[in-house]
């Protein structure tokens, strides 16, 4: 009885429904993270870099993610094309071409795709289209992600250096009785004139306090807001009514104003004149009259005109002196209320001295301390001022120092033009009102901003790395990743599983099938040796299916189909014969037909095929070299206008398409080897099955195949394992191969320098009231708006770069990244200081009163170096002489004192010193009485005024066309040159005369309490503690001090008096082409820049790829077949009339009606046993059709004839079916 029929099929792993399913899942889980980061950019600006800077994280994140993918994918791909040939078996009978001879496999991919179509393949067709599909959204995924720079912000620590509080402000004015100096009046009559058209800047306009960053500031930093004090004036103005009184005798009279809130008297103006017009600015404080706490700032202009030109008014007090009258008057009240609120301004990150805007926000107080509006208006009343201006209509005045009138017309020279809109009352209100609110800010600036010591909070803003997602990049991918989505469903619903009866991948399982199906072996056994071409001849009018015997086991049927059109000559097992046998060609007939047929050969192993796969990756190798050298020289490689240019696509996809046809190359190379190996393997012979038989890693994970392959020793598989694998990180790598990056572009300068100067080396130098006044402002804390000025040198103007930038070099710059670093001239200022030992100090003590010590004087005495000498009243004397002013000796406790003198050097006619001689002498340090005895620690030195020529490499931002101010915060330094000493070319000195300590007498005392310093050090010793300074260890530190002073005034001096047009100047210039300058033009420009790193590994994968490739090809035979052994006739066609399948259907057939053995491997046949690939004899047609032959006419007439195949080698067996020697008419390359 014959058992329950089971089927048994191969049901492959990746064509699985959970299996599809899951790469369905994962293709919509990819695009759905896709379109989150880009939502996550474009949310935040920008993806941050948190974990990594290194840009090989994020372009080889998404190519490694979709190469493993791919691999994959292609285990899907490789089983729907093995296993489609069976299917159509199960769905047949079939034609040959659609079952037994269809190979999807090893034809080209394209090909396989059409053909696919054509037969309505369509799970074949799209897991082809997928991969494709795959691939392409690989290469796109190179060019995903783009570094970008972006401003970004963060917290930082701010260090608040002032303060508003009142206690200078007021010690000043209970010292000068509320009369503070003019500064205030300079600093803002400075501003009106440098920014007369113009918006003065926020920093010398306004009054806020100061700060300095102390957190690390990012050299990419571009601006920071911190949170600061602002001073804000209310200045209001009221239009007044006025009322003028009847001259008294004396001629004046007053004048009573009345305003809306006010009723003002205010001070005595002058008669008329009879003859010509005259024109009265007053300006004066008075408090209202029905209050005396409420005072008021009260301006009145009158125009009073001689009878011909006047107009007789009812309040014209002046008709009865010659009939003079008011012809115009104007007259305002203002007050002045303030408060400080709290703001935010905003800078340059890398310069706090630059304010771009404020952000005035609430309230913060009131007053400062008790200082009131009318404290401010009361000090600014003396502070311009405040007395009758008459003015005629002929000369009118000029301010030397100026005042309210002079800034009211924005000029120091007032004319009728400029005086006549002060006669406007709407007019005079507008510009009163914003003078004074301006000037109350220089009075904070100067007097009610202190020193301080708190932090506040501020942020910067800073250009950064971000990474960000290219939109179109993006959305094509995700198109394509949703379409194989969809795509994978076609899959799903045209796959059966389970329709081969084992893996097809082993040669034994093609034995396995040939030996249950006879039909095949009678029908195949005249093709052993046949081409593919031929084969389809034989084939072409059978069909094909699956059938399964009485236990269910797979077969293969044979149907022939009669075609009217087609009458081929039937098989002679299909023909039936009376006593004869059809004679096979004999072996020397064989032997001529096959001498002249090629052995087929896989496309990639042949010889133009494997020359590509191996010299592709050799140049490529060569080429990656000679881009790296053309990368690393700036000026000779692609420059790109932005990230997403075509340039920089064309120049990504290229090279990663370059990268995937080498791939593919190997891949394909990998392909024809391990599916050749196996026979390769037969044909050297004395094969284990497991070795050959049973060896298939074609359809295996690169591991599994690989560990496959070393396990049974086949070397050259392994090694082409090897090459595909690394091959197929070839795309990750390229992902990474380029990347944008700004470069700097430069060219050979030459500036002209467009600085003279004209020095003044005698002792009539002098120092005028703009640059003391400007001085004076910056050492109170007033920018510096010097642009030519770098620490202590003075920079010349430079100009007409050349040669001019050319239109290929144009084509590519940013005018806002073009900057000359230019080699400069410039002038140091410095003051030599020597010490003068204790012998040349003396002290002089004046007794008053019997023994009490009041009054104390050092006078010092100083020799002369040679050629020096000092005028005095006894006449010229090589020493020179200078004293301590005298000072009143304190009963208890030490006086610090200090003082610079001008000496009165000379050593020739004109004044000019010579080489060496001082100018200036200084005394510094301290004296104690103590005991009855005074105790003093003084320093002496005498100082010699230098100027040096030096070089200075610095940068000047610029456009295309000019030169700008040089960047004076970075890339300045000085370069190894000598400095060289300046001299005057009449007399050769190199000394200056010029005098140091007037000038500083004309400046703002800041230390009040130190009545012993003169104002020079004043000065100094705001910078460093006096007791760093004192005694003559410390000496040096005193030099270096008074030489820092020094240069901060003179350079100033240098840059706003000295500086002349060229060929206005009276010293030589440092070199014989002193009128230009060298250096480089540097432009800043992205460019597409190859990476060394991705080179190198580039290069190693490629290295390896072509010895490992190589080696494999050489040591795997790929001639070993009549033809492609993937379609399932082809392979079955070498087992037709082996003894191999004979053995196995009798062992089969012998074992039909045992289920439990059937059930286990049906090829456990093959263990121990051996096999070969070529040549074997065997039995006549008549003994291969299976008939009986008469025994009389047949004896004898059994003929050897060959077949080629695979058959098991046993030597054990003798006689006509035993193997001959190997023939291996395909001979090796």
């Amino acid at each position: 009885m014959v058992g329950k029929t089971t089927r048994r099929y191969w049901d492959p792993l990746w064509l699985r429904k959970p299996v599809l399913f899951t790469f369905m899942a994962l293709f919509i889980v990819l695009s759905v993270s896709l379109i989150l980061l880009w939502h996550f950019a474009n949310r935040y600006d920008g993806i941050p870099l948190a974990l990594t800077t290194n840009h090989y994280a994020w372009t080889y994140g998404p190519t490694a993610v979709l190469t493993v993918v791919v691999s994959l994918w292609r285990q899907v791909n490789y089983c729907a094309m093995v296993s489609q040939p069976w299917q159509e078996l199960h769905d047949g009978p079939q034609e040959a071409e659609k079952t037994v001879l269809l190979d999807y496999v090893w034809p080209l991919q394209m090909i396989s795709f059409l053909k696919a179509l054509r037969n309505r393949h369509l799970a074949v067709a799209t897991s082809i289209l997928i991969l494709t599909l795959l691939k392409l959204v690989m290469v796109i995924s190179t060019t995903l992600f783009v570094l970008g720079t972006r401003s970004l912000s963060q917290e930082i620590r701010v260090h608040r250096l002032t303060k508003f509080d009142a206690a200078k402000f007021l010690n000043a004015l209970q010292r000068e009785k509320y009369q503070l100096t003019k500064n205030v009046n300079w600093d803002y009559a400075n501003m009106q004139q440098s920014y007369r058209n113009t918006t003065p800047p926020l920093a010398i306009s306004t009054a806020f306090t100061n700060y300095s960053i102390d957190s690390e500031v990012p050299g990419s930093a571009i601006t920071a807001s911190v949170q600061v004090d602002v001073f804000q004036a209310n200045v209001t103005c009221e239009i007044a009514t006025v009322n003028l009184s009847p001259p008294d005798s004396s001629g004046w009279s007053y004048a009573t104003l009345n305003t809306p809130s006010c009723k003002i008297r205010t001070r005595d103006i002058p008669e008329g004149n009879c003859t010509e017009t005259r024109r009265y600015f007053l300006s004066t404080m008075s408090a209202c009259q029905d209050t005396t706490n409420d005072y008021q700032h009260v301006i009145l202009t009158v125009e009073i005109s001689p009878p011909s030109s006047s107009t007789p008014t009812p309040h014209n007090p002046f008709s009865s002196i010659c009939d003079a009258g008011v012809r115009r008057m104007a007259a305002i009240s203002c007050d002045l209320e303030y408060s400080i609120y709290q703001g935010v301004v905003h800078g340059p990150a890398l310069d706090t001295s630059r304010i771009d805007s404020l952000q005035v926000q609430e309230k913060k107080q009131g007053h400062i301390g008790n200082v009131t509006g009318w404290e401010l208006l009361y000090a600014r009343w003396n502070e311009i001022d405040p007395n009758v201006i008459a003015l005629d209509s002929v000369s009118f005045t000029y301010a030397e120092d100026p005042d309210l009138l002079s800034l009211l017309v924005n000029s120091r020279t007032i004319k009728a033009d400029t005086f006549d809109a002060l006669l406007d009352a709407v007019s005079l209100q507008s510009r009163a009102e914003e003078v004074l609110a301006g000037v109350s800010h220089q009075v904070m600036r100067r007097y009610l901003l202190l020193p301080d010591d708190t932090e506040t909070s501020g942020s910067i803003n800073f250009t950064g790395q971000r990474l960000y997602i290219r939109t179109v990049v993006l959305w094509t991918m995700v198109g394509l990743l949703v379409a194989m989505s969809c795509l994978v469903a076609i899959v799903i619903a045209y796959t059966k599983p389970g329709v081969t009866p084992q893996s097809p991948a082993t040669i034994a399982s093609t034995a396995y099938v040939m030996s249950r199906s006879p039909a095949m072996d009678r029908l195949l056994r005249e093709c052993s040796a046949m081409r593919l071409s031929g084969m389809r001849k034989v084939l072409a009018n059978y069909h094909f299916l699956i059938a399964h015997d009485r236990v269910g086991m797979p077969r293969i049927e044979v149907i022939e189909v009669t075609r009217p059109e087609i009458s081929p000559e039937p098989p002679s097992w299909l023909r039936r014969k009376w006593k004869s046998f059809r004679l096979r060609p004999t072996k020397q007939v064989v032997d001529a037909k096959e001498k002249g047929k090629r052995p087929w050969m896989p496309y990639s192993g042949r010889s133009h095929a494997i020359t590509l796969t191996l010299i592709l990756p050799t140049i490529t190798i060569v080429a990656l070299e000679v881009l790296w050298y053309l990368s690393e020289n700036n000026e000779q490689f692609v420059t790109v206008s932005s990230d997403s240019n075509i340039a920089t696509y064309a120049i990504r996809y290229g090279s990663t398409a370059v990268a995937l046809l080498i791939s593919t190359l190997f891949n394909s190379l990998d392909f024809a080897i391990t599916s050749i190996a196996p026979f390769s393997a037969l044909t050297a012979g004395d094969a284990t099955a497991e070795h050959a038989m049973l060896f298939a890693v074609v359809g295996d994970l690169p591991p599994v195949a690989l560990y496959k392959a070393i396990l049974q020793m086949h070397i050259g598989v392994a090694l082409s394992l090897v090459a595909s694998t690394v091959g197929s990180l070839l795309t990750i790598a390229i992902s990474g191969l380029w990347f944008d990056t700004t470069i700097e572009i430069s060219r050979d300068v030459t500036v002209d320098v467009q600085s003279a100067w004209n020095i003044n080396f005698d002792r009539e130098s002098s120092v005028d009231n703009d640059t003391i006044n400007y001085f004076d402002g910056l050492e109170n804390g007033s920018p510096d708006e010097a642009t030519l000025i770098w620490d202590n040198v003075v920079l010349p103007r430079i100009g007409n770069p050349q040669p001019s930038i050319t239109s290929e070099f144009r084509e590519i710059l940013d005018d806002s990244t073009v900057q000359y670093d230019i080699t400069v001239p410039a002038i140091r200022p410095s003051l030599d200081c020597s010490v003068l030992p204790p012998s040349s100090i003396t002290f002089n003590e004046s007794m008053i009163d019997g023994n009490a010590l009041c009054y104390g004087e050092f006078n010092i005495t100083a020799q002369l170096v040679a050629g020096c000498s000092s005028l005095s009243s006894a006449g010229a004397s090589n020493y020179v002489r200078f004293a301590l002013t005298t000072f009143a000796i304190p009963d208890e406790g030490k006086t610090w004192f200090g003082y610079l003198h001008d000496l009165p050097v000379i050593a020739s006619s004109d004044g000019a010193p010579l080489e060496g001689c001082p100018s200036l002498g200084a005394v510094f340090g301290t004296y104690e009485y103590l005991n009855s005895q005074s105790k003093f620690d003084i320093t002496p030195l005498i100082c010699t005024q230098r100027l040096q020529w030096v070089e200075v490499n610095a940068t000047y931002p610029g456009n295309l066309s000019s030169l700008f101010a040089p960047n004076l915060t970075t890339n300045l330094r000085l370069n190894s040159t000598p400095a060289r000493s300046i001299t005057d070319t009449q007399t050769g000195s190199s000394s200056l005369s010029m005098n140091i300590s007037a000038p500083f007498e004309r400046l703002e005392w800041i230390r009040l309490q130190d009545p012993f310093f003169d104002i020079f050090f004043e000065h100094l010793i705001t910078g460093p503690s006096p007791e760093k300074l004192l005694g003559r260890e410390n000496s040096d530190a005193l030099r270096s001090a008074m030489n820092d002073l020094y240069q901060r005034f003179m350079v100033h001096v240098i840059d706003r008096q000295w500086r002349s047009s060229v060929g206005h100047g009276n010293v030589t210039p440092p070199n014989s082409n002193g009128r230009v300058a060298r250096g480089t033009r540097t432009a800043t420009v992205l460019r597409l820049k190859l990476s060394k790193a991705s080179k190198i590994l580039l290069q190693s994968l490629l290295s390896t790829m072509v010895v490992l490739g190589g080696l494999a090809w050489w040591c795997v035979d790929l001639r070993v077949l009549p033809r492609n052994p993937y379609p399932i006739a082809s392979s079955m066609a070498l087992f037709a009339g082996s003894r191999l399948i004979q053995g196995s259907s009798q062992n089969l057939r012998s074992m039909q009606g045992h289920q439990n053995i059937i059930k286990r491997k049906p090829l456990i046949v093959l263990k121990g046993k051996r096999f070969r690939l070529g040549w074997w004899k065997h039995l006549d047609a008549g003994a291969r059709n299976g008939l009986e032959s008469d025994s009389t006419s047949r004896t004898g007439s059994l003929k050897e004839d060959r077949r080629f195949g695979i058959d098991v080698e046993d030597t054990n067996e003798a006689g006509s079916s035993a193997s001959v020697a190997p023939i291996n008419i395909l001979k090796r390359r």
